[in-house]
């Protein structure tokens, strides 16, 4: 019984450690070191996710790898659960400031799933991108106050695309400065 309680216990441990480090109250400038950290550092299909305490909607970048073109970091604002009474103001916002993105549609009704912006992983100015498509579909809901959250989800890479950029701790082990088990 005692031995029982010790692996649930373990396991435990090892799954809050495990969880992503979510990162709150930032102003939009503050967003800037993680987008440049995690965009180079993501996994295939990895993603970092921005939130806003007074928003409804999330902003999702999604890392995607490729063998033969540049890695990209794909922006999305998804027209789907809290975001989806939302989704026609941030899209008259980006029209508006002359942003050029993708519209994903649904394969049946051909209704608009999500938009899309794709950036360069590499590139050195694609935080400054990211940071004004944030600003613009958090901005078209009146969230400018500095209380933005994010975290990524998702596996790392061995190596980044771009060397010397530290990696900023993604899960809450790292952060917390210890790792539960082996």
């Amino acid at each position: 019984m005692t031995f029982l309680l010790g692996v649930v216990g373990w396991l435990y441990l090892r799954a809050r450690a495990l969880r992503p480090a979510v990162y709150r109250n930032l102003a939009l400038g503050d967003l800037q070191p993680f987008l440049r950290s995690w965009g180079v550092w993501l996994g295939n299909r990895g993603e970092i996710l921005v939130r806003h305490e007074r928003a409804d909607g999330t902003v999702q970048f999604r890392k995607q790898l490729y063998k033969r073109r540049p890695n990209a970091i794909v922006f999305r604002y998804r027209n789907a659960d809290d975001s989806r009474r939302n989704f026609p103001v941030v899209r008259a916002a980006f029209e508006e400031a002359k942003i050029v993105y993708e519209l994903e549609l649904t394969r049946r009704t051909r209704r608009p799933r999500a938009m899309a912006v794709a950036l360069d992983a590499r590139d050195i100015l694609m935080p400054a991108a990211a940071l004004r498509l944030i600003d613009t579909g958090f901005g078209a809901l009146g969230a400018r106050t500095p209380e933005f959250r994010i975290w990524c989800e998702g596996r790392l890479q061995a190596a980044p695309d771009r060397d010397s950029i530290p990696l900023i701790a993604p899960i809450a082990a790292r952060r917390a400065g210890f790792r539960v088990g082996a």
